[in-house]
């Protein structure tokens, strides 16, 4: 709440200097007053009233970092530490997109490519986009992985079992990461589309009569670029699409 009124990117403007301290308890205060759901973490201590609740909350957020302090002359502001406000930033913009469809996005490029190879001059603008979605998706199963595997390291610490390591690692990566990562290995998932994704893009490269078709409408939509400019635009849409290759690579590795 603090990061989505006074230190987000949609918030207003702070002052230069930063929020005076009293603002941002007033602020606590009022989420503490309008939230009903709110449960302090230490009942044996409880704080006398809200105000004070709050400014136990606020010097707790300023311990741990979250929030910074700064003195000037005898005055107190406070800012939110900058790495702190990209994580909340990144939790917010996955809360609003959700957790991604691996399946979803191969089924949407086989399904451009289809229409590519019935009328390579029209679809030339996208069989390029298409290009870029099938890199996005291999990147996306690379950086789930890294992700994975410092979360794995970060709970290897801290967990009793080694059960619920792999529990939690199964609902992270299902919940957060790729929703449809446990149908990824099923005979019926679009990735195997892959395969005829693969050879669309083998015809339209090797086949001169396709090739040219293509090279026509890379010509349309490129707009006076000379031969040689189009033909390296080709090449390098056509590498992107031989990342599909690695696909069940990049899933053993996930999976292990």
């Amino acid at each position: 709440k603090l990061h989505e009124d006074y230190f987000g990117p949609d918030a207003p403007p702070p002052p230069d200097e930063g929020f005076r301290r009293r603002n941002i308890v007033v602020a606590i205060e009022n989420f503490l007053l309008n939230s009903s759901a709110w449960v302090a973490d230490d009942d044996n201590q409880p704080a006398e009233n809200t105000s004070q609740q709050a400014g136990v909350l606020l010097s707790r957020l300023l311990s741990t970092g979250w929030l910074i302090e700064k003195r000037t002359g005898v005055r107190y502001f406070i800012e939110m530490n900058e790495p702190v406000s990209a994580f909340l930033e990144h939790l917010k913009q996955f809360a609003d997109e959700g957790p991604q469809y691996i399946g979803a996005d191969v089924l949407m490029i086989h399904n451009t490519m289809n229409q590519v190879e019935a009328n390579p001059v029209a679809q030339a603008s996208a069989f390029s986009r298409a290009a870029l979605d099938a890199r996005r998706v291999i990147s996306k199963l690379k950086t789930t992985r890294v992700k994975v595997r410092d979360l794995m390291a970060s709970l290897a610490n801290e967990a009793e079992t080694h059960a619920f390591v792999k529990g939690f690692f199964q609902d992270y990566v299902t919940g957060i990461f790729i929703a449809d990562y446990r149908e990824l290995r099923t005979k019926n998932h679009p990735l195997r589309g892959r395969d005829d994704i693969l050879r669309i893009v083998s015809d339209l490269r090797d086949d001169p009569e396709k090739r040219g078709f293509l090279r026509d409408g890379y010509a349309s939509f490129m707009h006076n670029a000379d031969k040689h400019s189009i033909e390296e635009a080709m090449d390098r849409d056509f590498e992107r699409f031989r990342r599909f290759e690695e696909v069940e690579s990049h899933l053993d590795r996930l999976d292990q």
